[in-house]
Order: C-alpha cells, then structure tokens, then sequence
C-alpha cells in the first residue's frame, strides 16, 4: 500500500507486467487494459506514477535506453529482452518497489479525444527531476516498445480508512482535494480511465 495526501492509500504492482520468463512486457494499450480488468485493476494516471515514485521505500532503477542495430525497429522484441537484461543487472537479486526504469502506460482526460493514441509518461534517468517522457500522445494505440511498461493499481483504495472505487475519487465524487491526489487534471471522468479493448 502507498500512502497519498488527502487520506488515500492506493495498492500498486511492484514492478511492470513480466511474462512467465521473467520479461516485462512491451503491450499496447488495449492489451494493457485487458491485464488491468482481468486483475481488477486500472492503469496509473501520471501523478499516481509520481506517487508510486516518491514512496520513501520505491527503490530507483534508472531508465537506460537500448538502441536498434542498423534496419532493426524500435519495437523489436530483441530489444525488449536487452532492455529487461539491463533492469535486471540493475536490480541486482533485490525485492521490493521498482520505478523510474520503464514509461507507464497512463490514463488521463486526454483520453477523451484521443482515443487512437497510447499514452505514456515517465522514466527517469539516475538522479533526474524530470522524466524521460513528458504525458506524451505520439504514438497510435497499436504501438508498444521496449521502453514502455504496464504497471497496475488496484480498483479499490483506501479513504480515511474507508474502501473506495478510485475511479470514483479520481471522478471526484469524494470531493475533489482527493482527485487532485490522484490527478493533476482533477476530476476525470470513468469513461477515459480506460482503453477502449
């Protein structure tokens, strides 16, 4: 569980989605969001990502990129592989709450227009204040690289001690200071904290 302001304690993935070998996968958002329904679950907004990495606990891989060979595409599944290669030597046998090594699949109000578009923010290098990707719309929803990861956050948080429906909070129906916790856009409606599958 991780603490927020306003009274809110939200359940989060450890680490992005890894295959039964151990790899974090490189999804698109409708394949993403089919993870999250199946484990009642949602995708973070960008300040859930910041929320999950300003944990006193969070231990800080940095994010290290991995560049094709000549011909070779950006979303190369090699690529993928060398990529968790790098995060693993990184995390060195350790246990515990990963961030900063991979760009999150997010959610947010931007949803509402773009549709056919995947949303990522995040990564940071070793010691940086600003991440690698800023909320970023570039890329179509079929697009997935090695860079990106899916991390989930449970459906139910915590109020005041009372169990909640985050997507009710972030919608804020539970006053809005504690959407703003969850959100920089404020409240959001359901609709666009989700991908279309």
């Amino acid at each position: 569980w991780i603490s927020c302001p306003e009274g809110l304690e939200i359940e989060v993935t450890t680490d992005y989605l890894q295959d039964d070998a151990g790899v974090r996968m490189a999804l698109t958002p409708a394949v993403a969001q089919l993870y999250a329904d199946e484990y009642e679950a949602m995708l973070p907004t960008p300040a859930i990502v910041r929320r999950i990495r300003e944990t006193p606990d969070a231990i800080h891989l940095p994010f290290r990129s991995v560049r094709p060979v000549a011909g070779e595409s950006i979303t190369a599944h090699r690529l993928v592989r060398v990529s968790n290669d790098k995060i693993e030597a990184d995390r060195a046998g350790r246990d515990g709450l990963f961030v900063d090594h991979k760009k999150d699949i997010v959610v947010s109000r931007l949803l509402r227009k773009r549709r056919d578009k995947v949303i990522i923010y995040g990564a940071w290098y070793k010691g940086a204040v600003k991440p690698v990707q800023p909320l970023c719309t570039v890329h179509s929803k079929r697009y997935a690289d090695y860079s990106h990861g899916t991390r989930l956050v449970r459906k139910l948080g915590r109020l005041n001690g009372v169990t909640v429906q985050l997507t009710q909070v972030i919608a804020g129906l539970h006053g809005s200071p504690a959407a703003w916790a969850l959100s920089d856009e404020g409240a959001i409606d359901p609709a666009y904290l989700r991908y279309v599958v």
